[in-house]
């Protein structure tokens, strides 16, 4: 299976985008205001469409967990799982081939002719003042709009979009609008002439004859290349190997989650009641060493020389120490002032080692290998709940799955699995290295909603084989598919 991007392709949405709305342009050509409301709004349609079909799959991204529980078998990031005609109805094939994308090409194909051929015969009226009743105007009083219509519909059943389903009825709803506003205009304009006009010519479907026309030969074709798309979309069916049922439903998909190794550290600085920041030794994005410096507290000058202090006065004990003991086996001094000396000098020790440790709170370090993901404090900041900064081992990434109770017992140590996101532009490939030995709430939440949130979940640990494009990704939401 190809992996390459089906996204993020921009250049292509600019070119389709400029070609469909320059082709439309230059058959309707708008002139007054209302032209170009009606041809502005056809034209967002358009962008919206090629937006989702090229750059960014925005209804594939939020329907992803629905879609990756319902059908499994389906890779999210190839071109043609946004023909989500084809696979909500379960049509197999190439979907360019379906009966829906066929009869695509002939409304957009048939709008495009109406649109044409309108605009000349409308252009002509306009200029002489009269009424247009000629051409496509003889069969329809809005033929223009018509066209719009259809090349709208078109898209629709090609490649359909949460924007454009949402946008498709308020474009219907204006061009209705406009064309009862256009009626009332040209009633007042023309007068009975354009009452007979309207009497005998219907505003939206043309009345059905008994001599051939274009349109009817354009349906008749748009029928025939439907039925043809059946019949070869069953007979492909027919010789296809039929792959056996049992791995499909051997898969098992889940929401998950990015972490790195061990989770992420948050570094809070030694229990003091109030810790303030004197010095930032780190930023964003730098990779540390174990035991490195990340910052220093404020008052480590105060326990420097405390240090120095305490330094001196071991060695001073040290020296009382020693002359006592020569003293004592001359005889010359007591056993009391020998003990008094040792515990003068144990003491000084004792309070330089606790000098040392507290001048070593004063610095943070890295309690691992890793990359500083956030800072949340800068010099003279007080720390607070959340933390100095977060770091984590981002050269080993995982997906953390939440399985459903009742599909962990598919999932095994050294499955394979991928892990899907538009975020990576491709799928990551990985394998599960630990299966949670508790069963939990639900953490990670789709678009669905009537999803359970209460659903019961065993976590699994998928370590990913190449942690890199998942690095900078830390708790991203991501689908997670078992092999079988």
């Amino acid at each position: 299976m190809s992996h390459e991007p089906a996204y993020g392709l921009w250049s292509l949405v600019a070119i389709n985008t400029a070609v469909f709305v320059l082709f439309a342009f230059s058959f309707a050509r708008p002139r007054s205001a209302r032209d170009w409301r009606s041809f502005g709004a056809f034209s967002a349609f358009v962008v919206a469409l090629f937006v989702e079909m090229y750059g960014f799959p925005l209804t594939l991204y939020l329907l992803s967990g629905w879609l990756g529980r319902r059908y499994p078998q389906l890779d999210l990031f190839s071109h043609e799982a946004g023909h989500l005609w084809h696979t909500l109805l379960g049509w197999k094939g190439d979907p360019h081939l379906d009966p829906f994308h066929v009869a695509s090409y002939g409304l957009i194909g048939g709008g495009f002719w109406l649109l044409s051929a309108s605009w000349p015969v409308l252009y002509r009226a306009q200029r002489e003042g009269r009424l247009a009743t000629t051409g496509p105007y003889a069969r329809l009083r809005h033929p223009q709009y018509a066209a719009f219509v259809a090349i709208l519909a078109g898209f629709l059943l090609q490649w359909p979009t949460l924007l454009t389903v949402g946008m498709f009825p308020i474009l219907v709803f204006m061009y209705l609008r406009l064309a009862h506003r256009e009626e009332a205009e040209a009633l007042a304009q023309f007068g009975p002439a354009y009452a007979e006009y309207a009497a005998r010519t219907p505003r939206w479907i043309p009345h059905i004859a008994a001599r051939p026309r274009a349109s009817h030969v354009l349906l008749a074709f748009v029928a025939a290349c439907s039925v043809s798309a059946v019949i070869s979309a069953s007979a492909r069916d027919a010789e296809a190997p039929v792959p056996p049922e049992s791995n499909a439903l051997e898969r098992v998909a889940a929401l998950g989650r990015i972490e790195p190794h061990r989770g992420v550290y948050h570094l809070a600085g030694p229990p003091r009641p109030a810790v303030v920041i004197e010095a930032l030794e780190v930023e964003e994005g730098d990779r540390v060493e174990h035991g490195q410096v990340i910052a220093v507290l404020q008052g480590i000058a105060v326990e420097r020389a405390a240090l120095t202090r305490f330094q001196a006065e071991v060695s001073h004990a040290e020296h009382n120490f020693a002359r006592r003991e020569q003293l004592r086996r001359g005889a010359a001094a007591s056993d009391v002032a020998l003990e008094e000396a040792r515990l003068a000098r144990d003491v000084a020790r004792a309070d330089l080692a606790r000098a040392q440790a507290e001048l070593e709170l004063s610095r943070v370090r890295s309690p691992i290998v890793g990359q500083v993901l956030k800072i949340h404090v800068r010099e003279g900041e007080r720390v607070g709940p959340e933390g100095i900064v977060e770091i984590a081992e981002t050269g080993s990434m995982y997906a953390i799955a939440e399985v459903y109770e009742t599909d962990i017992g598919r999932v095994r140590v050294g499955q394979r699995a991928r892990v899907s996101s538009p975020a990576f532009g491709r799928p990551l490939d990985g394998s599960v290295e630990r299966v949670g030995l508790r069963i939990g709430k639900l953490d990670v939440l789709g678009t669905d909603p009537v999803a359970d949130t209460d659903a019961r979940v065993v976590e699994v640990e998928v370590r990913l084989d190449d942690p890199e494009p998942a690095a900078r990704l830390t708790n991203l939401r991501v689908d997670v598919l078992f092999e079988p």
